[in-house]
């Protein structure tokens, strides 16, 4: 990010891109602010940052990417990365509160990063695969097969190799699990610690 542009003149001059620079310097806190509370599964403290981090995106038009502007605007696709980064970390406290519904909606604020022709750059995340994995498993706790089903032949031909991937191979195993019976190899595998912690809370839902 930019830092903030100091106008050397004796009255300040107020310049539209000293208001952008102000809303991205409290947007990096609040930013900062929940990837700290992320890591420490603060999850109370995520849910009472977000709501003030959403404003700061929608005032920097970050809500909704411009796609085409990322191409053109370095500082611009920096931005949009942070806008990434935050709905991800929104999508990760959804799941640890058990606020389902909410998930959904942040996950669908990622698709035009996840899942778009215009600026793959955008495309590449850490975390992508394991929110498209607790996507699916989301789907299958509703009971929405045919849902699931449309969505994975999608992410199928968009990720290489789904069903061998650390993270989507997980859903793929649980549905045909079920459809086979073998609830407690779906209990095992759902039993599962370190960066796939998220994966537990399903495991009730779709035993019961």
């Amino acid at each position: 990010m930019s830092g903030f542009r100091v106008e050397s003149r004796s009255r300040p001059v107020h310049h539209p891109r000293q208001h952008q620079e102000q809303r991205m310097a409290s947007l990096n806190e609040l930013t900062n602010a929940l990837k700290q509370a992320v890591d420490n599964s603060n999850y109370s403290a995520c849910e009472q940052l977000l709501p003030s981090i959403k404003l700061e995106l929608i005032k920097s038009n970050l809500l909704v990417p411009d796609l085409k502007k990322s191409l053109v605007s370095e500082s611009y696709f920096q931005d949009l990365c942070v806008s990434r980064s935050v709905t991800e970390c929104a999508c990760i406290c959804s799941i640890n509160l058990e606020q389902f519904d909410r998930f959904k909606q942040f996950f669908t604020l990622l698709r035009p990063y996840y899942f778009n022709d215009i600026n793959p750059k955008l495309n590449h995340s850490n975390n992508k695969n394991k929110l498209i994995s607790l996507y699916l498993l989301d789907l299958l706790s509703q009971g929405d097969i045919t849902t699931y089903h449309e969505e994975l032949e999608f992410f199928s031909k968009k990720l290489n190799n789904i069903e061998e991937d650390e993270y989507c191979s997980y859903p793929i195993k649980v549905e045909k699990w079920l459809m086979e019976g073998s609830y407690q190899k779906v209990k095992d595998i759902l039993a599962v610690g370190g960066d796939k912690e998220e994966f537990k809370f399903f495991s009730d839902i779709l035993l019961n």
